[in-house]
C-alpha cells in the first residue's frame, strides 16, 4: 500500500469469479484478476482465498512466471512510502522471497537466508541485517526512499515486523545511496 490512498488496495472487495481448473494435484478453485493497471500481475499473481482471507497470490501454473514483478504508479513519483502486508510460503526448510519495490530500490524478505534485504538493479548495491523469517506467517514490510535536495542522493530505509504487533520506531535497515555510482 503507497502512503497514498490513490494506490491503497484491499483485496477483500474482490469478487472470486474466475475458475482455475482442476489438474492431477489441485483442485480447481476460484479467483479474481488482479487490477488492471497493475503492469506485469495478471498471469503472473491472481487474488484468491487463503484462510477465509482474499489476497494477493503467485500463480505457479507457468513455471516461466515463479519470479514476477509488478509496477504501479507515475514516472515522477518520488519520496513515497510503500507498504504491505506480506507472507513467505514453504516451510522451515524451503522458503520464498517476498518483497516490495520502491524508486527501483528491491526491499525484501529473503526466506532461506532469514534477512531482510535492499538491493538495486543489478546488484551494484546490497545492505542486509539478519531476521528471522518464519514460513506461513504474515509480517508487515514498510520502505521509504528520502531524495537528497541535490536531486540524485538519498536513503532507502526499510523495516518489517510481525503483522498485528505495533510498528517499530526506528528502521530495520538503511542505505544511502548514489545512483549515478552504482
Amino acid at each position: 500500500v503507497c502512503s497514498s490512498d490513490l494506490f491503497a488496495q484491499n483485496f477483500e472487495k474482490f469478487e472470486l469469479t474466475e475458475e482455475f481448473p482442476a489438474d492431477a494435484a489441485n483442485p480447481a478453485y476460484k479467483f479474481a484478476y488482479p487490477p488492471l493497471p497493475w503492469i506485469g500481475a495478471r498471469f503472473k499473481f491472481q487474488v484468491m482465498d487463503l484462510n477465509g482471507n482474499k489476497v494477493l497470490g503467485k500463480s505457479f501454473d507457468r513455471l516461466l512466471f515463479q519470479r514476477g514483478t509488478v509496477f504501479l504508479g507515475t514516472p515522477d513519483m518520488n519520496n513515497y512510502t510503500v507498504q504491505a502486508d506480506v507472507m513467505t510460503d514453504g516451510n522451515r526448510r524451503v522458503k520464498s522471497d517476498v518483497g516490495v519495490i520502491n524508486q527501483r530500490y528491491l526491499i525484501a524478505l529473503k526466506g532461506n537466508a532469514n534477512e531482510l534485504e535492499i538491493s538495486s538493479n543489478y546488484e551494484r548495491l546490497k545492505r542486509v541485517v539478519p531476521f528471522k523469517v518464519e514460513a506461513t506467517k504474515w509480517y508487515t514490510l514498510k520502505s521509504q526512499v528520502k531524495v537528497d535536495a541535490d536531486g540524485i542522493n538519498g536513503t532507502v530505509f526499510a523495516k518489517v515486523w510481525e503483522q498485528g504487533q505495533p510498528e517499530p520506531e526506528a528502521w530495520s535497515l538503511e542505505a544511502k545511496v548514489n545512483p549515478r555510482s552504482e
